[in-house]
């Protein structure tokens, strides 16, 4: 944490000495510096009334983030680089065509999106930010700032119009006068609750290290600017914010947001960021591995590729917690934007995480609706909430041991290799948990060819995945695929490296490029591979889970589900000696 410099007092003082040479230059930069310092002086004295839970914190946090500006404005005024969001306003403060409200506007963005969060870390430890009572005081606290603010929109609206020039405000903006106030703390609002969702943010990359608090804050960095430069577009601003919304929020984290502190290589990095799904193999009991399509993300600490499953279908997570050997297959860039992207096959140690079912939850929700918003746009919140038997989840983290990558995905070339270090550790599991595992809540075909038939006329050519002599279940996508009505019949990359076949899985899988539907045929049985050619035959099918037709379709296959797993999410939190996880949906969705 930083030490703040002064009092409030303090800050008053500097704002006062810097806005005289504004005033004397009619430097437009003068419109946003004496809205923040009457904001200011507003602010101190609501705390000498003791308008605050927290004075003390509230004057330490006040004075770091106004320095932050202070801080800015100096450096520019010395010929010196500023932060881009703030390099952004201060150029734009040359052009006098702009209006006065205009410019308060972009110097409120570039300070509220890049400096605020900052300000919060500043005062606020990292394990603060897990005291849920002292962060419900901060957020109180944070809010009356905003309060005030809102108080004074009408008069600093009048001061505006002070220093307008003739024609600054059109008809139309004398129109929305009214409506512009009351947005003010609709702004507010939303620019408060992305503001303490970026500082958490920030907050996690922290205790990381260095490199990935740094990489985390370029990230917000580059966002603020993003926001700036668009509010500079020719056009009312005021209604570009309704639109597009008050603020910027960090995205999920990425592995260069991290630093990538694994040290995996550069040509991997986009692909596991931004794929949309991978095959995830796992071996059963019997020895026979089986393979899924997920959708993957980077792990918490930027060291893992973590995939999740439902809480009431865990048999892929407990398959992983007694045999941690798996695999994750990168073959398919569909939605993804990366059309020359590398195949990439990562060997991993898995750690199952169900001990707090409902961080699991939260972190799930969070990162589905930001990977994969395109299946939930248009949804009611209330039935999103219905379904905490898709929401609720087991969260399994792959350590990587090795990785192959095909680069431009030509499987017929030799793979570039990456090698954990020696010294690698993966996590142990959670415990499992007790009583039986519940058996699979969807019924499998009774008869599997017609299914067979259909996946190989309607999909792509498969991933067959076979168990290694280490004891890897390795996914490797085939060539191309036949089907003869008893088996299926392959062709392979050059080179396959997985040997002469044994117990096998085949998983076919194709999802739309935003996700808004997807299909997928998994069988098991045995493979006989010679040379390029394989022999899948076929023992069963896995229960069908994919999600095609209408929206309406698709929402109703949902509630019919939830009739089907109803009183299942209870009995599994049970099991692990917890309650059924709250479905928290993010207030900005």
């Amino acid at each position: 944490m930083t030490a703040p410099r002064g009092t409030i007092g303090d800050v008053v003082d500097r704002f006062r000495e810097s806005y005289r040479p504004l005033v004397a230059a009619r430097d437009e930069k003068r419109h946003f510096h004496a809205v923040y310092m009457r904001n200011t002086v507003a602010v101190k004295e609501d705390l000498e009334r003791g308008g605050f839970l927290d004075r003390v914190w509230v004057e330490e946090w006040d004075v770091v983030f106004a320095n932050l500006y202070l801080d800015a404005l100096d450096r520019w005024n010395r010929g010196q680089m500023p932060s881009e969001p703030w390099r952004v306003a201060f150029e734009a403060a040359r052009d006098a065509s702009i209006s006065p409200l205009h410019h308060v506007l972009v110097g409120l963005n570039a300070h509220l999106n890049y400096d605020l969060p900052q300000a919060f870390l500043a005062v606020v430890a990292d394990d603060e930010f897990e005291d849920r009572e002292l962060v419900r005081r901060r957020f109180r606290d944070f809010k009356h700032i905003d309060d005030i603010v809102v108080r004074r929109v009408k008069e600093e609206d009048l001061e505006l119009r002070k220093v307008e020039d003739p024609g600054d405000r059109t008809f139309v903006d004398r129109l929305l006068t009214p409506f512009n106030r009351m947005a003010s703390k609709r702004f507010l609002k939303e620019a408060r609750r992305k503001v303490w969702h970026n500082a958490l943010e920030l907050s996690k990359a922290r205790r990381l290290g260095p490199d990935a608090h740094a990489a985390r804050l370029a990230q917000l960095e580059e966002l603020s600017e993003a926001k700036v430069k668009d509010l500079l577009r020719p056009g009312k601003v005021l209604l570009r914010l309704a639109v597009t919304g008050y603020g910027v929020v960090l995205p999920p984290p990425s592995v260069a947001a991290f630093g990538n502190p694994a040290g995996w290589p550069e040509e991997v990095r986009p692909v596991v960021d931004r794929f949309l799904t991978a095959e995830y193999a796992t071996v059963s009991r019997r020895g026979t591995p089986v393979t899924y399509p997920l959708t993957p993300y980077v792990g918490a600490d930027g060291r893992t590729l973590d995939v999740s499953c439902g809480l009431t279908s865990p048999a892929k997570a407990e398959r992983a917690r007694r045999n941690a050997k798996v695999c994750l297959l990168y073959s398919d860039p569909t939605g993804s934007g990366l059309p020359d992207a590398p195949v990439v096959l990562v060997y991993g140690m898995a750690s199952v995480r169900d001990a707090d079912l409902q961080a699991n939850t939260d972190r799930y929700v969070r990162l589905s609706l930001a990977k994969l918003p395109g299946p939930w746009r248009r949804i009611p919140r209330w039935m999103m909430r219905r379904l905490d038997w898709y929401w609720s989840r087991i969260w399994i983290m792959v350590t990587p041991v090795r990785i192959l990558w095909w680069p431009g995905g030509l499987l017929d070339q030799a793979p570039s290799e990456w090698t954990a270090p020696a010294d690698f550790e993966a996590p142990a599991s959670d415990p499992s948990p007790s009583g039986r595992q519940p058996p699979a809540w969807r019924d499998p075909l009774a008869d599997w060819r017609p299914r067979a038939a259909k996946a190989g006329r309607a999909f792509g050519p498969p991933v067959l995945t076979v168990v290694d002599p280490s004891g890897f279940p390795v996914p490797l996508r085939a060539s191309r695929c036949r089907f003869d009505g008893q088996a299926f019949h392959l062709e392979l990359a050059l080179g396959w490296p997985l040997g002469s076949g044994g117990p096998a899985c085949l998983t076919f899988q194709w999802h739309e490029p935003d996700f808004r539907g997807y299909a997928n045929a998994i069988f098991v049985g045995r493979a006989e591979v010679r040379e390029r050619e394989a022999i899948f035959h076929v023992e069963r099918a896995l229960p069908d889970i994919s999600l095609t037709g209408s929206r309406w379709r698709q929402i109703r296959d949902f509630l019919s589900s939830e009739r089907k797993l109803r009183g299942r999410v209870k009995a599994e939190a049970a099991r692990r000696g917890q309650e059924p996880p709250k479905i928290r949906i993010p207030r900005d969705w």
